[in-house]
Formats: structure tokens, C-alpha cells, sequence
């Protein structure tokens, strides 16, 4: 993450210590399951924490009553999305992680940042994305701790049930139709 974050994962350690030393569960807020593409589009677009501390911080979407319904957890250590339930006083199994990525290619030595084919729009080339775009993972199961430790090198959390990548957008404005 950049500098800049340091805020949100101070704000993340004072969540985390209000629930173990007092018993306060994370904040979040629970909605019906028809409200949850508004309320995704609106943190992609202006969630700073998960943007300014991208692959660490992310938000959680905790599936309820089967799927009808949804509580929301902005802005989580995504290295304890395996202990979830530990750090937040929040229940889950199935589970949606939010996160902002860079491409795994993004850069590094001898890696061009400028090249011609860094950046892509089409929406069937995300998982290419080099820039900071939102990244899901699905998990019908809370992933464990040994599935953390044995995650794929470059990977922030374990294989999912199911991946999907934004397409990036340099002004991080994601609201275009496809």
C-alpha cells in the first residue's frame, strides 16, 4: 500500500482491539442481496482504504439466509480473511473479498511500466489489467489458514471458487456499462 494508508490500517488495528479487549464487532451494515450491486459500485468508486492500501486492506461481503441477504465489511486486513470470525465477532462461510491489485506483471526489474500493451479496456481481458482495478474472490467456504499459507506465489488470499477481475480504469471510475 502507499504511504498515505497508514490511516486506514490504524483505523482497521483500533477495529480489531475493539473487539477483542470490549466485545464491539466490526462495523457493517446488513441489506438485502437486491441492494448489493449499489453498494459495491459506490466503494469501488469511493472507498480510499482499500484503494490507498491496495492487497492489504480489503472489503468482505458475508452471504447470509442463503444468499438472500448480505453484511458488508469495509476495509479488512485481507491477510485474516481466514480468521474472520475471530477478529470481527461476524459469522461467515461464504464469503466475497474485495480487493484492489495491481496486475501481477505490473512491474518490477526490467519491466517497462510504460510499454504499449501495459494497459487493456476490454472487459474479456481483465484478468490482464496491469493498473489498480478490483479484483473478487468468491469463497463458498471461508478459506483456512493452511490454504493462506499455501496460496499461489504473487497471490494475496487462496485460490477462490470463483475469480473475477474489473477491467482497470485509469481514473478508477467504475460505473461504464460493460
Amino acid at each position: 500500500g502507499f504511504i498515505h494508508g497508514f490511516r486506514y490500517t490504524a483505523r482497521a488495528l483500533f477495529h480489531l482491539l475493539e473487539w477483542r479487549n470490549h466485545g464491539v464487532p466490526w462495523p457493517a451494515i446488513t441489506l438485502p442481496t437486491t441492494q448489493l450491486l449499489s453498494v459495491v459500485v459506490k466503494r469501488l468508486n469511493e472507498g480510499s482504504g482499500f484503494y490507498q492500501m491496495f492487497s492489504v486492506l480489503g472489503d468482505v461481503i458475508i452471504v447470509k439466509d442463503g444468499g438472500s441477504s448480505f453484511v458488508y465489511l469495509e476495509e479488512f486486513p485481507i491477510p485474516l480473511v481466514p480468521l474472520l470470525p475471530k477478529f470481527t465477532g461476524h459469522q461467515a462461510d461464504e464469503v466475497i473479498v474485495i480487493a484492489m491489485e495491481y496486475g501481477k506483471n505490473f512491474s518490477g526489474a526490467g519491466k517497462d511500466t510504460f510499454r504499449s500493451d501495459r494497459a487493456t479496456g476490454d472487459a474479456d481481458d481483465a484478468h490482464h489489467s496491469n493498473f489498480l482495478h478490483p479484483v473478487f474472490y468468491h469463497y463458498k467456504k471461508l478459506p483456512t489458514e493452511k490454504e493462506m499459507l499455501a496460496r499461489p506465489e504473487k497471490w494475496i488470499l487462496p485460490r477462490p471458487t470463483h475469480l473475477h477481475h474489473t477491467v482497470e480504469d485509469f481514473l478508477t471510475s467504475f460505473t461504464a456499462p460493460n
